[in-house]
Formats: C-alpha cells, sequence, structure tokens
C-alpha cells in the first residue's frame, strides 16, 4: 500500500500510522512501502473514521492494492472495522466467526480469552480448562498446524479441541510475550491444508486481533471499576439517608449487589455463632434459617475460602433443597465472606451470572 497524499485524506495521526504498518502484513511485507511523514502530522487535520474506510474500500485515487488482492483488501477492512465498531469483546469474537471462515473457506474461527487459568470461548461463552492443542498453544506462545489431529497428534483433547478436522491451525493472540489467547481455525474437508500464505495472513491479523483484545478488555475494566464506584456512592447515599433497620440494610445492600454483578438473584446470610446458624436474607425480603454449617453458604462461613463455581449440581457441598422447593435452578454461583475485625459476619451469595 502506498499512502498518497490528497485532498480528501490528510495525513495520519501516529496510532493511525502503526495500525497502517500492521495491516500492511496482511499484503506482503516485501512488497510494500508505506510513507509515514511525521513531522507533517502537526500541520494536517486528523482523519476521520470515513477517511480511513475510503482508503480501505475506494478506488485507486487514494491507495494501490498489490496484486488487486481482494481477500487482503477484506482484511483491512475487518482490521479497520475491531478498532472502529467493537465494543466488547463477544462483538470481536463474532465478527472473527462470520467473515473469516467465508474470506479464508474455513468451516470455523473461533476466539479463546484467556483469564484466571482458564480459556473462554468468547464466541458460545463457554470455559474450559487449559489442556489440548488450544492449551498447548496458549503455554508455549507458539503457532501450532497439524492435519488429521485426532489422529495424528497426542496433544489433541476431546474436551477442548474440534473434532474431525482435516486441517487444524491455532495462533496465539498475544502481545510481547503476554498471552491474551488463542484463534483457532479449521478446515474439514479432506486435503484442505492451510498455505505459507494464509498462515502469514493469520499471523498477521492476530497481531491486530491482540491489539484490539488487549484494549477491549482494558476499557471493560475501568468500565466495571466506574460503574463499581457510581453504586458504592449511591449506595452510601442511600444508607445515608434511611434509618438503620437490618431487613432495609439488607434488602438495600442485595439490589446494589445483584445490579452490579449482574446476577440473576442475590442473598445475604448473617452468621449467628452463638446459635450456629446462618439468617438467610432474600431480595423478596424473606428470611429463613439454615445450619452454619449446611450448604455453600455453611462452607464459606466457616472456612472463609471464597467459592467461584459455573456448575452447583457438580459440587457435593451445594445444598438442592432450595432448589427443589422453589422449582428454580441454580447454575453458577459465587459466594464470599464478609468480614469485621477478621471476624466472619456476613456470607454474600450471587446466583447465575446474567452476562
Amino acid at each position: 500500500i502506498q499512502l498518497i497524499e490528497d485532498s480528501n485524506v490528510s495525513t495520519f495521526e501516529v496510532t493511525e500510522l502503526d495500525l497502517l504498518e500492521k495491516l500492511c502484513l496482511l499484503i506482503d511485507p516485501n512488497e510494500v512501502v508505506v510513507r509515514r511523514r511525521r513531522e507533517e502530522m502537526d500541520e494536517c487535520r486528523t482523519p476521520s473514521v470515513n477517511n480511513l474506510r475510503q482508503l480501505a474500500r475506494t478506488p485507486v485515487k487514494c491507495r494501490r492494492m498489490v496484486d488487486n488482492n481482494a481477500t487482503c483488501e477484506v482484511l483491512l477492512g475487518i482490521a479497520l472495522d475491531l478498532f472502529t465498531s467493537v465494543e466488547t469483546r463477544d462483538q470481536l469474537a463474532m465478527m472473527l466467526t462470520a467473515h473469516i471462515p467465508s474470506l479464508l473457506h474455513t468451516d470455523e474461527c473461533t476466539l479463546f480469552y484467556l483469564d484466571n487459568d482458564l480459556l473462554t470461548d468468547l464466541h458460545a461463552n463457554t470455559r474450559h480448562p487449559i489442556t489440548g492443542i488450544i492449551g498447548e498453544v496458549a503455554l508455549s506462545d507458539k503457532m501450532f498446524y497439524a492435519e488429521n489431529p485426532e489422529d495424528t497428534c497426542s496433544l489433541f483433547d476431546v474436551a477442548v479441541d474440534c473434532t474431525g478436522a482435516a486441517a487444524y491451525l491455532c495462533l496465539p493472540v498475544s502481545i510481547a510475550g503476554k498471552i491474551l489467547g488463542v484463534m483457532r481455525v479449521q478446515r474439514r474437508a479432506p486435503k484442505s491444508q492451510f498455505t505459507e500464505k494464509e498462515f502469514t495472513l493469520l499471523e498477521s491479523l492476530c497481531s491486530i486481533v491482540s491489539e484490539a483484545l488487549r484494549y477491549l478488555v482494558t476499557l471493560e475494566r475501568y468500565t466495571f471499576e466506574n460503574k463499581k464506584n457510581t453504586f458504592v456512592m449511591e449506595l452510601a447515599r442511600s444508607l445515608a439517608s434511611m434509618e438503620f433497620d437490618c431487613d432495609v440494610l439488607c434488602k438495600t445492600v442485595l439490589e446494589y449487589a445483584r445490579t452490579l454483578c449482574s446476577a440473576d438473584r442475590c442473598s445475604l446470610f448473617l452468621v449467628d455463632e452463638k446459635a450456629g446458624e446462618l439468617e438467610a436474607h432474600f431480595e423478596d425480603g424473606s428470611i429463613i434459617t439454615m445450619s452454619s454449617h449446611e450448604g455453600l453458604a455453611g462452607f464459606v462461613a466457616c472456612t472463609g475460602e471464597i467459592i467461584n463455581i459455573s456448575d452447583c449440581y457438580n459440587d457435593d457441598r451445594f445444598n438442592r433443597t432450595v432448589d427443589i422447593q422453589t422449582g428454580y435452578h441454580t447454575e453458577s454461583l459465587l459466594c464470599l465472606p464478609i468480614t469485621y475485625n477478621d471476624n466472619i459476619v456476613a456470607v454474600g451469595q450471587l446466583v447465575n451470572k446474567m452476562d
């Protein structure tokens, strides 16, 4: 690509030039020339998103594609969209899933995010242990390619790796040696191997995806922190304006906690050490008492450990009595102790994460 000064397209900013430099790898690093004029940047206006899209998708007046490669042009458009249209990790995964298979004639393109020693499939919203071929790529930060991996690769794990693949390619999504996730593409048709050019294209795309993913993760964390601080201030104002009442206090705290953490239900268990009981407060105002050694809440009250599980029915400590009585089905659960002067005075419990 040769960036040409034009009355309709101004000089790009530093960050945009850095992005374009990476986009150039999508075509051919040996044939591409990028003319950078940093010293003239201050004299030119900042180009709009429309200018960038025009550069990627309009006639030769604004840019010249090497060998008129339509695949590279589409990849260029996808890369620009990653930085202009995508706002969440889920949207990033959906964009890759929607465009890459048709572009490179693959049967699948899946993005996994590495977090808390688990790999999250951002498209299916499922979590997996770091095992199999995908786990090896996440640990080694190296690309892995295999044909008929089920039969030829000892690392293959049916729990996380796809079955029926004739060509199986996993690429690390990383920045400066820090692994953010893994991108997986595969073909099921016999003798449908990936070419060297496709390796290069996907490696370059992974470099751009890693920048987008890091930005989105950082944005989500800042957004959550801002939301949390706002909720804490609102809770403090609400508590300061009401007369002290234990039931009202519990209900107010539960409402704020459930909304902040996007949980379906929330409950608070007050510890009564003398009676050896937990007093459970629910959002609807109902209160029940139970043994301080019963269920996951009792376990947390006794041990002080934090419990975060995705399938309660696979945990022997889970008490199914409430589910059976109400017809409600508990899936994921977060349970944590609330302490005062090093003593556990209550247990907070969030049920069924909504997003």
